[in-house]
């Protein structure tokens, strides 16, 4: 005996409602129905799905015939429900009995059913509602998807409220693998054109009824289906049942991380910043931007001797076993060793994987001294009482309603002897923050027109924090990690005082801020 797929016509010959109806006369919901049905005669086809009938193999000539167990679906309107085999076993003609699934005269049966995942891997948006077809379904008693449903032992349902002013393309929900990351088997609800507003809405996504160990991840992607618009993540386990729809708290879908100006860092290269520093979730295992340019978490990194929930200091970022890329409070560098693997890697704030990158030492060298008047498109200074680095795009202009103080006019220039190395100096031992001072909104006026802010950070050594030098005054350093080892136990960093900005280089472990940029082009 050899079984096939096979796309089977069936032909319905009688129709028995009870002893006392004639056919034709109208179904009643819930009505108990046997219909007789013949396997009409076809070539195989090979169909997803598992295969629901016995065939004979005789060479060129296949004779099918009904098994044990063989189902159709019977289905009136948007309802359905499965009549099983109940007579005819062994045979091209059975009887199949169950129960009609709503009122009406007319109905299609179709098989065979399908019960792979393929059936529901890709479906249709319908507003409070499914795609026509795709659930196989019963409502209660006076049931409505507000009162409550049930589905058939095939189906389960999970319903996303999600806000937002976006225009979305399609929601990808894929379940977790036992790293708690999307893994293979997801499922696409298509929704082109779909306008989110402040009111939630609320999507329905079928899926195969079962527990997922390891929670789900749900992607909402842009109306042109090329752009994640945001991405959250479930990682304690779930179960989808067949009596109940798990409907998941309100989401509000961000809008993606801004892109600051245009900065060159190479002949041909050029880059935007991202809006803030690089931060890190440990609870959730999420990576994400700073809401601000100006936000640093600082001391709070460390929570009683241990990192916090949510740090944005990093040691080198390796690919360590002990913990996620840069994120091991070890002062062991064997953590640390291999290849560099970018924190851009990461889905971060919504975007996917490689958006984003970590600028080299070369690239840094560049922005600050080899691009066009880059000594005029940099400057130290204070915003809100914080100090930082403010770095000017290449096509900058200042706007009306606030200053800016050139580097220069405080000595504050490039020096290729210093340290050997080059990078910026000045011989004077002043505060080269309080050369630029802004309130909130005078910053803002700043970013609107692409100013980037590097806030002085601090640095990490394993658990414990610091944002001192060691030159008067000896506040506020800036620790920036680049993408470049300089050997085998140290890497490079690009840090700034309030007298300096020069490259350094030191043992992979050590925490650092991560800013990251993302590859552009100018628009002109």
């Amino acid at each position: 005996m050899k079984k096939y797929l096979l796309c089977v016509v069936i032909t319905i010959l009688f129709v028995a409602c009870d002893s006392t109806n004639d056919l034709g006369t109208p179904f009643t919901k819930g009505q108990e129905v046997t219909l007789t049905a013949i396997i009409g005669e076809q070539r195989p086809q090979l169909l997803p799905g598992k295969q629901r009938v016995s065939g004979v193999d005789a060479g060129e000539k296949i004779n099918l015939v009904w098994d044990n167990g063989d189902k159709i679906l019977v289905k009136v309107d948007d309802h359905s429900a499965e009549f099983t085999l109940s007579g005819g076993a062994g045979t091209g003609e059975g009887t199949f009995t169950g129960i009609m699934p709503a009122d009406g005269t007319s109905f299609h049966v179709e098989y065979p059913i399908d019960y792979s995942d393929d059936v529901l891997k890709v479906q249709q948006y319908v507003p409070n509602g499914f795609g026509k077809g795709l659930m196989k379904m019963s409502t209660k008693q006076a049931g409505t998807i507000d009162n409550g449903f049930t589905l058939s032992a095939d189906n389960a349902l999970l319903g996303l409220q999600l806000t937002g002013n976006r225009k979305i393309g399609k929601i990808v929900l894929s379940r977790n693998n036992s790293e708690g990351k999307a893994g293979s088997e997801s499922y696409t609800l298509l929704c082109p054109n779909v306008m989110l507003s402040a009111t939630p809405t609320l999507f329905y996504i079928v899926v195969l009824p079962g527990t997922w160990a390891n929670g789900f991840t749900v992607e909402v992607i842009a109306n042109d289906n090329s752009i994640v618009i945001d991405r959250f993540v479930k990682t304690s386990s779930i179960t989808f049942g067949t009596d109940m729809a798990t409907i998941m708290p309100e989401k509000n879908v961000q809008n993606p991380p801004k892109r600051i100006g245009v900065f060159s860092v190479g002949e041909g290269k050029y880059v935007s910043f991202s809006q803030g520093n690089l931060q890190y979730i440990q609870s959730t295992k999420t990576w994400q931007f700073a809401e601000n340019q100006q936000e640093y978490i600082g001391a709070a990194n460390v929570n009683g001797g241990a990192l916090a929930d949510k740090i944005d200091l990093f040691g080198w970022s390796a690919n360590n076993t002990t913990a996620p890329f840069g994120i091991s409070t070890s002062i062991n560098n064997a953590d640390y060793a291999g290849e560099f693997v970018d924190w851009g890697i990461n889905w971060i704030s919504g975007d996917a994987p490689h958006t984003w990158r970590t600028l080299s030492i070369d690239e840094w060298k560049y922005l600050y001294h080899e691009r066009e008047n880059a000594d005029k498109l940099f400057a130290l200074g204070t915003i809100n009482g914080i100090a930082g680095m403010i770095l000017l795009p290449d096509d900058w202009q200042l706007p009306e309603g606030v200053t800016y103080k050139l580097p220069t006019a405080n000595g504050l220039v490039w020096d290729d002897n210093y340290n050997g190395g080059g990078y910026i100096n000045s011989n004077e031992q002043a505060n080269h923050y309080q050369d630029n001072i802004y309130t909130i909104e005078q910053w803002q006026v700043m970013e609107q027109a692409d100013a980037v802010f590097l806030p002085a950070a601090g640095f990490r050594e394993k658990t414990d924090f610091s944002n001192k030098s060691t030159t008067p005054p000896s506040d506020n350093v800036g620790s920036y990690a680049t993408s470049t080892m300089s050997d085998q136990n140290n890497y490079y960093f690009m840090r700034f005082i309030h007298r300096e900005v020069r490259k350094y280089n030191y043992l992979l472990h050590r925490g650092r801020a991560v800013r990251l940029v993302h590859d552009t082009i100018p628009l002109n």
